[in-house]
């Protein structure tokens, strides 16, 4: 998603995205700027990578040099809010389904895929505190054991939504799952209802949950 909106934001009159992953429609509210198709057009021309630098690429089409910072990266993902895809109304309709009865603060607890500075040790203790102010929390994670983990320690303080498909490890996955992927989506539109978001330190996820929440208070463990 975030690819799609730094393209949206190099070139916000139409895009061609090459979506082979079910129908966008069930994820996705659509756009008149965006072609959805299931395999590359055929192309009259093609890129060719001729150098990088400490992030930044340059691509060469023809006699025309495309320079991107981090591969049509931005410098900060705040810059994109405005371009993000936004949720179907069967997503919508899911997300509102959920009901926090308490104050709810979201935490993104990314493991399978990623290393990253935001430890378990870090998470439990913004846990700790916000269970101890009498708040709970809402608990994405790509790790099945890590939530087994937390809900041993902390009990019904924390919770999380259903998931179609029950995987062990939900990242990377080599095979696609729709079913598997509108859980992850849900997911992350949870996480922004939360009041605010306690994500993994290096994760595009984390960030994405983080900006559509708004929330002064949102950080990484």
């Amino acid at each position: 998603m975030r690819a799609i909106a730094s393209a949206r934001k190099l070139n916000p009159k139409k895009l061609t995205v090459v979506w082979e992953w079910g129908n966008p429609s069930d994820l996705f509210e659509l756009t008149s700027d965006i072609e959805w198709v299931d395999r590359i057009p055929p192309l009259s021309f093609t890129y060719q990578k001729i150098a990088e630098t400490r992030g930044n690429f340059s691509f060469l089409r023809s006699r025309v040099l495309i320079h991107s910072h981090s591969s049509f990266y931005v410098n900060s993902e705040y810059e994109l809010k405005d371009f993000f895809l936004q949720p179907s109304k069967d997503v919508i309709r899911q997300v509102q389904s959920f009901v926090f009865t308490k104050p709810t603060i979201g935490f993104h607890m990314r493991r399978t895929d990623k290393r990253t500075s935001s430890t378990d040790a870090s998470f439990i203790r913004y846990a700790d505190h916000v269970i101890n102010c009498g708040g709970r929390v809402f608990l994405s994670t790509d790790n099945e054991a890590t939530f087994e983990m937390m809900f041993e320690r902390f009990g019904k303080s924390i919770v999380r939504a259903a998931k179609r498909v029950t995987i062990k490890e939900r990242w990377p996955r080599t095979d696609y799952s729709a079913p598997a992927t509108l859980d992850d989506w849900i997911d992350l539109l949870l996480l922004s209802k939360c009041e605010y978001v306690i994500g993994s330190e290096g994760s595009s996820y984390s960030r994405h949950a983080m900006i559509r929440n708004g929330d002064s208070r949102c950080r990484f463990a």
